[in-house]
């Protein structure tokens, strides 16, 4: 019994950090347009597909790349500078996964 103890807690505080510490990216941003931007026609000339509109936010829409696979562990630069680029475009940001950890 204790060694069973002694193994679980040893091996439960590194899975558990792993979970929380790691970030990963997924293959959407959330990007912020000119007022008066056509947002599918943006999206199409990034190569990218316009999901639509962020809730209730005005000149904000979700873009997905193909390009890409869907889970990243590190964060598309590249795509991201070539979309902040366009000149209707007055910023953008790669969304992240939040991994759910249950508390033990």
């Amino acid at each position: 019994m204790f060694t069973l103890l002694l193994y679980t807690s040893l091996l439960l505080p590194t899975t558990c950090n792993n979970d929380v510490t790691r970030t990963d990216y997924n293959n959407t941003w959330a990007v912020k347009l000119q007022p008066g931007a056509n947002p599918d026609k943006v999206a199409q000339q990034l190569h990218m597909q316009n999901l639509g509109r962020i809730g209730r936010l005005h000149d904000y829409y979700l873009f997905k790349s193909n390009k890409y696979s869907r889970y990243r562990t590190t964060r598309s630069v590249k795509e991201t500078e070539d979309i902040v680029n366009h000149e209707q475009v007055i910023s953008a940001d790669q969304q992240r996964v939040h991994r759910r950890v249950k508390r033990h």
